[in-house]
C-alpha cells in the first residue's frame, strides 16, 4: 500500500509537464494555421506560373500567327534598319576611291542598276568586319596603296600597279557575287557561281577596266601655261617665289580629298615636282640636270627650288 501510493503522487508531480506539452502542441497548430493563411495569401500569383495547356502551340510554330507578340510592322521596321539600312549621304569632299567608286564599278552599276544595292550591301559587310576588328577594308588598301603608288620609285611602280589592280578585282567580284546570291538564292542556290559566271561578261568587264585609274594626278593645262609664262623670261628669279606658292597651293588641291598624313604630304611634294619639272624652260632643265641627275626621276621639290636659286649667280670656274 505505501508503494502504490508513493506511485501515485508521482505521477502527479508529472501532470504539470503533460499540460505544457499540450499546450506546445496548440501552439505548433498555431503555428500551422498561420503558415496555410501565409500559403493562401500567395495563391493568387501562382497564375504568372503556371504553365500553359497542353495544347497551347509554341510561339516559333505559330507562322503568321506570330504577329500577336510582335507586330508585323515593327518587325519590318527592324529587318530594314538592319539588313538595308539607308545608303550615307555622298559628301562633296568625299574620296570617290575611297568610297569604291573605281571607274569600272561605276561602269558596272550603269549597266546593271541594281548593282548599285549589291555595292551597298558589300560595302556594309566590309564597314561590319574591318578594323578595329582585325579585317583589312579593302577599299582603303587600295587607296592607300594608290598614295603610295604616287611617291614610289620608278622601279617599284609595276609592282604596285599590279597589286592595286588585283585588289580592284577583287572589290569588283564581291559586287557581282552579291548580285549572284540575289538572283540565284531565290531558287535555292539551283546554280553554282562559277555556272552563272560563265553566262554573264563580268570577267570581260573586270578584264578591261581594272587598269583604267587615274595613275597620276596633273595640274590643269591652263593653270601650266601660266607657270611657264612666269619662268620663261629673263628675270625669273623675281617670279620663283610666285611659282613656288602657285605650285603648293595646287599641289595641296590636287590631294585635298585625302586624309591628313604622311602618305598625303609625300604625294603633294611628288607632284610639286613633277610639275616644277614641266614647267622650266630648256636652259633651267639642262642647269637641273647636270647638277641632280636624271629629272625623269623627281628630285625632291625644294632641292630642285634651292637649286634654282643659284642660278646666273655663282661665279663659273674655268679651267
Amino acid at each position: 500500500t505505501s508503494n502504490t501510493t508513493h506511485q501515485i503522487q508521482h505521477r502527479k508531480q508529472y501532470t504539470p509537464s503533460t499540460t505544457h506539452q499540450t499546450l506546445h502542441t496548440k501552439h505548433h497548430t498555431s503555428n500551422t494555421t498561420h503558415q496555410i493563411q501565409h500559403t493562401k495569401h500567395y495563391t493568387p500569383n501562382t497564375k504568372h506560373n503556371t504553365p500553359p495547356p497542353h495544347n497551347t502551340p509554341h510561339p516559333a510554330d505559330c507562322g503568321d500567327q506570330i504577329d500577336w507578340i510582335v507586330p508585323d510592322e515593327i518587325i519590318d521596321s527592324l529587318r530594314g534598319k538592319k539588313l538595308h539600312p539607308p545608303a550615307p549621304v555622298r559628301d562633296a569632299k568625299d574620296n570617290a576611291l575611297m568610297l569604291g567608286e573605281f571607274p569600272v564599278v561605276m561602269k558596272l552599276i550603269a549597266d546593271l542598276p541594281e548593282a548599285a544595292e549589291a555595292k551597298q550591301q558589300v560595302d556594309r559587310l566590309i564597314d561590319a568586319v574591318g578594323p578595329p576588328n582585325g579585317v583589312e577594308n579593302i577599299r582603303e588598301t587600295i587607296v592607300m596603296d594608290k598614295m603610295q603608288y604616287d611617291v614610289a620609285s620608278d622601279d617599284y611602280l609595276p609592282i604596285l600597279k599590279e597589286r592595286i589592280k588585283d585588289q580592284i578585282e577583287k572589290y569588283f567580284m564581291l559586287i557581282v557575287f552579291s548580285l549572284y546570291c540575289k538572283e540565284v538564292g531565290q531558287a535555292g542556290f539551283n546554280k553554282t557561281f562559277k555556272k552563272w559566271l560563265d553566262s554573264q561578261n563580268h570577267r570581260e568587264k573586270i578584264a578591261e577596266g581594272k587598269g583604267k585609274l587615274e595613275w597620276e594626278r596633273k595640274v590643269p593645262n591652263e593653270k601650266i601655261v601660266d607657270l611657264k609664262e612666269l619662268l620663261d623670261c629673263d628675270a625669273f628669279n623675281d617670279n620663283l617665289p610666285a611659282v613656288i606658292n602657285k605650285i603648293n597651293q595646287l599641289s595641296y588641291k590636287m590631294f585635298s580629298d585625302l586624309p591628313r598624313g604622311d602618305q598625303k604630304c609625300k604625294s603633294m611634294r611628288k607632284l610639286a615636282g613633277r610639275t616644277l619639272i614641266e614647267v622650266l624652260p630648256p636652259k633651267l632643265s639642262t642647269y637641273l640636270e647636270e647638277r641632280l641627275g636624271d629629272l625623269s626621276k623627281v628630285p625632291d621639290f625644294y632641292d630642285m627650288v634651292g637649286t634654282l636659286s643659284y642660278y646666273g649667280k655663282m661665279p663659273i670656274i674655268e679651267d
